[in-house]
């Protein structure tokens, strides 16, 4: 070949043979040379590899790598024929006329060159020796793969090589010659021709091969091996003639291989073997005998095979049976393979001279029982399968002797009982499956000696498990404390055993899916490892207790650490109250010190109805409702909502002549809609002192005697009943309730008359327009005066007096003037108590009733940690130093530390005036935010008084990013907004009123306000005492001294003795 023929890359690889790669510590690859033409060269890890890119030889490739043989590193050279094939058709070197005498001698290739390989290559018509010059004489391994089949393989390109070894798989060849290793490979120690098309063998072909170690013919047609094939092979080590058609091994056509080491029968027909057939086989270190249709074996097949270390028996369907004395002598055997057969039970002591056993596999027999010294000779077990058997029980001393046995088998077998002792002295058993049998339970002390275990696998039994069945608190057995993976798949447990969770330091993976869970409680998640995997996947959960678990949450505020993984799958959850707490740690969990991952992706609502397929992390908490059955009317549909704890209790559409009793504690909000009631007497106040919202509408109401209303109601709905006139007592009670803002009364018959109950209807409606949600719907009734018209627009009444018009006039001046007055201060008194205050005016009028007396602080601040800054730079002066000043709670300043945050929490709220809330994008991230909140919104709920103050800082955040109590707060109430020119003043309003302003100073610690009281020792000073402030009192002593400066110009300071009675 001319330098001038250009070859290409390729790493590529044709065929099966395993090609190792250079190590890190192996020496680097002694790399070929690249001819200057035609040719593109690369080395890519351990590889060196050539392509030919144009042509006669296009399609062509070279490899060249250093492979690991028994830890001693050989160089091959790989020509690559048809790696292209399949890649780019037609790029592809078949012909036998591609090869040329020296074709690879510009590639210079180091001396170490041993092994070449030929894959997907035709059969050349010269000779290799010729072919590969230079490098032929140094050649002792050779690799032949073509990807065309020769039945009658032409081995006379092969003759003059001195090779060593010889592989000529995937070539269909259906014979070898008889001279095969006399003429052509005279000094071949191993040969292969595997995976080929053999049926037949000369009988003199190994005559003339004495030096052979290795024969491998597996994968052919051979039927049958007759005596005197492998004559004279006493160097022979490896002989394998798997996955051929064998029916027939002659006796004694093993016995000249004294030297063998490796037999391998597998894959083949053979139903018997003849009587000595591995007899001289002093040396046997292997055999394999697997898949085969044995149906009895000779009981001294391995006697003279005392050397022997591995058996492998199994997948043999036909055989039932085995000899007792079959294994005798095998003293050095360590592995024994019978599984897969149809053993339905073993001699006691078939297993007594295997002193050096370690694995034994009897899986997937039929075997029904085991004697109970069967293992009593085989102290070295470390692996015993027996699963997939029949096994009911076991003999309790069984495994008496196994004290190094570190797996053992037994699932699937049927099992109902287990002796308690029977474990005794597995003192290093790690590994124990006991999956897909019939226990319901285990003895209490099974796994008490098995310290070592680390996976338990009980799947697939019937273990029931609760704790209402659990006295003692010891749960359902025993569990060894480092155990890592426990399985309990598919039994019928109702809770997790929670001594397990306590007891187990190491745990890895727990799985309980597809049990009987219904619910999973705080406990059923007590694990004090991290990192864990809890599996609940199956069960039909329906609910779900996270309280525990935002405590820990909590408690483990900044101290992140590995998580454990909660496993929920698709369970059918009950959407009520109950799960409140566990949405929430579903939206707080992002947090990296919460301790558990809940993947609730898959997660929907199987209930109630209008909750149903709703997924969980679409959810919100205003949608949460509970059941209450405890007093709830018959006929009734009573419930509490999460969503700002209200107790609702729902009578629609029932039939009723009344309103129901008795309900729910603490109802607030009761609806008797479409019910035939007829009147609404006086109510047992006793009875709705929590009521705050009630509805009657169509519920053909004619009459309302009431004269009192229940003193927290806010909304009372009467729209689509019969009334047509609203009592004047009603009327009155209405006007001076505290808490109603809402009445509806529309598609009612109003009378619009010229009587004084219906002009007085009609001046209360004006007057009360705010409180009357679509005023105008109040319309006259049909048949009547001004029929259909709405009753604020109905004209009034003709008077026959001019002194009627007169007083009328007057009357109607005066309420108008008072309306206005009215309505002028409803809607600006705030702002006009807020400049009194701030100009010290009337204050008598805008001081509040100070009922917070005892209290230490006059505000606790709630903020985000992110808005820091705004509270320390501006809030905290302009209220501590500001006039007035005001004692503050700061969490940061005044909290103890190391107490538990809720509690402090809790403290700063009850010993608190008022909690000031810095609103921002922040605080409603912020959980200790919102958990400040929460409890400030239910002690103002406790106390019936508004100590809350909200202070905007940025724009208001979105109302869907708020928790629901904050948004409805928000929604309901006024706040004070960063930037506003009016902020201090409104902020000081808002915050408890004193008479008077300036701080004292008469304890470092104590920022009490205190008022200057007027003295008669300063009633001669010349400047009025209304210029004057107080400052800071001083003491000396017994005396205290109050230095009192002129407001506008300082003239002098007068200082006046006088006791701490002096003080008012």
């Amino acid at each position: 070949m001319s330098p001038s023929t250009s070859l290409t890359v390729s790493i590529w690889c044709f065929s099966l043979w395993a090609i190792a790669l250079i190590d890190e510590g192996s020496p680097s690859l002694r790399l070929p040379s690249c001819p200057s033409t035609g040719w593109t060269c690369m080395q890519k890890s351990a590889t060196w590899s050539a392509d030919a890119t144009t042509g006669p030889l296009q399609g062509l490739s070279l490899e060249y790598e250093t492979q690991d043989r028994n830890n001693g590193n050989i160089e091959s050279f790989a020509v690559l024929c048809a790696r292209m094939t399949n890649i780019i058709p037609g790029k592809n070197v078949s012909s036998p006329d591609m090869y040329s005498e020296a074709m690879f001698k510009d590639f210079q290739f180091p001396s170490t060159l041993t092994f070449v390989k030929f894959k997907g290559c035709p059969l050349p018509t010269m000779p290799f020796r010729k072919i590969l010059e230079p490098y032929s004489d140094r050649i002792m391994d050779f690799l032949f793969q073509s990807d065309v089949s020769y039945p009658n393989f032409d081995w006379t390109p092969f003759h003059n090589l001195n090779l060593k070894r010889v592989n000529v798989a995937y070539n269909g060849i259906e014979n070898l010659p008889e001279d095969l290793f006399e003429v052509t490979l005279p000094n071949v120690t191993s040969f292969a021709a595997k995976i080929n098309s053999i049926s037949n063998i000369p009988s003199s072909l190994f005559r003339r091969s004495q030096n052979l170690t290795t024969i491998d013919l597996g994968a052919n047609r051979l039927t049958a091996i007759q005596k005197g094939l492998f004559q004279g092979l006493r160097k022979l080590e490896t002989l394998l003639l798997y996955n051929n058609r064998l029916v027939d091994i002659e006796e004694g056509s093993f016995s000249d291989l004294t030297s063998l080491q490796a037999l391998s029968l597998q894959g083949n027909h053979l139903t018997h073997l003849p009587q000595g057939l591995l007899t001289n086989l002093t040396n046997l270190k292997h055999i394999d005998l697997l898949t085969n249709r044995f149906t009895e074996l000779p009981e001294d097949l391995f006697a003279s095979t005392s050397k022997i270390q591995q058996i492998k028996m199994f997948d043999n369907p036909y055989l039932t049976r085995l000899p007792e004395k079959i294994f005798n002598g095998l003293g050095n055997l360590s592995e024994l393979h019978l599984y897969g057969t149809a053993l339905r039970d073993l001699p006691a002591n078939i297993f007594n001279d295997l002193g050096n056993l370690t694995q034994l596999h009897l899986y997937n027999n039929q075997l029904t029982n085991l004697p109970e010294v069967i293992f009593g000779r085989n102290p070295k077990l470390t692996e015993l399968h027996l699963n997939g058997n029949k096994l009911r029980t076991l003999p309790k001393d069984v495994f008496v002797n196994q004290s190094n046995l570190v797996t053992l088998s037994l699932q699937d077998n049927g099992m109902d009982n287990i002796p308690e002792s029977c474990f005794l002295n597995l003192m290093k058993l790690e590994t124990l499956n006991l999956a897909k049998n019939n226990l319901r339970e285990l003895p209490y002390n099974l796994l008490t000696f098995t310290p070592d275990l680390y996976n338990l696998d009980l799947s697939d039994n019937m273990i029931s498990y609760s704790y209402e069945n659990d006295t003692m608190g010891m749960g359902p057995f025993f569990m060894p404390r480092h155990i890592k993976n426990v399985y309990l798949r598919g039994n019928r447990m109702q809770n997790v055993p929670g001594p397990f969770l306590l007891s187990i330091t190491w745990l890895q993976h727990l799985d309980m899916s597809f049990n009987a869970m219904v619910a999973i409680g705080s406990s059923d998640l007590q694990v004090v490892t991290d990192g864990a995997v809890l599996n609940f996947t199956g069960n039909p959960i329906t609910s779900i207790e996270f309280d525990m678990q935002l405590m820990i949450a909590t408690k483990l505020m900044h101290q992140p650490k590995a998580r454990n993984n909660v496993i929920l799958g698709s369970s059918p959850l009950f959407c009520d109250c109950n799960i409140e707490d566990f949405l929430i740690y579903l939206q707080s969990q992002r947090d990296p010190w919460f301790p558990y991952e809940v993947d609730a992706t898959s997660l929907s609502c199987a209930g109630p109805p209008q909750l149903a397929h709703i997924p969980i992390p679409s959810l919100t908490i205003g949608q949460l409702t509970c059941d209450v059955h405890e007093q709830c009317p018959k006929d009734c549909h009573c419930l509490f909502r999460v969503s700002g704890r209200v107790q609702e209790t729902i009578c629609t559409n029932s039939g009723l002549r009344s309103l129901p009793w008795p309900v729910p504690w603490n109802t607030s909000v009761l609806r008797v809609d479409r019910n035939n009631l007829g009147a609404l007497d006086d109510l047992p106040m006793e009875r709705w002192t929590n009521l705050s919202e009630l509805y009657l509408n169509d519920a053909n109401l004619t009459r309302i005697t009431i004269s009192a209303l229940p003193p927290n109601i806010t909304k009372l709905a009467l729209h689509g009943n019969q009334l047509s006139i609203l009592p004047a007592h009603l009327m009155n009670t209405i006007n001076s309730h505290p808490s109603l803002t809402e009445i509806t009364l529309k598609d009612n018959p109003w009378s619009c008359e010229c009587d004084e109950p219906s002009k007085d209807f009609k001046d209360w409606l004006n007057n009360n327009a705010r409180k009357v949600p679509q005023l105008t719907s109040v319309r006259c009734r049909q048949g009547g005066r001004e029929a259909g018209v709405s009753v604020t627009m109905t004209p009034d009444c003709p008077s026959t007096r001019d002194m009627a018009i007169i007083v009328s006039c007057v009357v109607l001046a005066i309420a108008a003037m008072c309306a206005f007055v009215a309505v002028g201060y409803y809607r600006y008194g705030r702002s006009v108590k807020v400049w009194m205050y701030a100009h010290q005016m009337c204050l008598w009028f805008v001081t509040e009733k100070d009922l917070d007396s005892d209290k230490t602080y006059d505000g606790f601040v709630s903020f985000s940690q992110e808005d820091a800054d705004f509270v320390a730079n501006y809030l905290l002066p302009g209220l501590e130093q500001g006039v007035p000043r005001y004692k503050l709670c700061i969490h940061y300043r005044d909290w103890l530390a190391g107490e538990w945050i809720p509690d402090q929490i809790i403290r700063s709220v009850n010993e608190s005036k008022r909690t000031i809330v810095v609103l921002s994008k922040h605080f409603i991230q912020s959980v200790w935010g919102r958990l400040e909140f929460r409890t400030a919104y239910h002690q103002a709920l406790q106390d019936r008084t508004n100590r809350i103050i909200v202070v905007v800082v940025g724009e208001v955040p979105p109302e869907s990013e708020m928790d629901p109590e904050l948004r409805t707060y928000v929604k309901l109430n006024t706040y004070v907004k960063w930037g506003d020119p009016w902020f201090w003043k409104k902020l000081r309003y808002a915050m408890p009123h004193h008479t008077c302003f300036g701080p004292s100073t008469i304890s470092a610690s104590v920022h009490h306000q205190q008022c200057v009281p007027t003295l008669s020792a300063i009633s001669t000073a010349s400047t009025a005492l209304s210029d004057w402030t107080p400052l800071p009192i001083t003491s000396t002593g017994d005396k205290m001294e109050l230095v009192i400066s002129q407001l506008n110009n300082i003239v002098k300071n007068d200082k006046v003795p006088y006791s701490t009675t002096n003080v008012v």
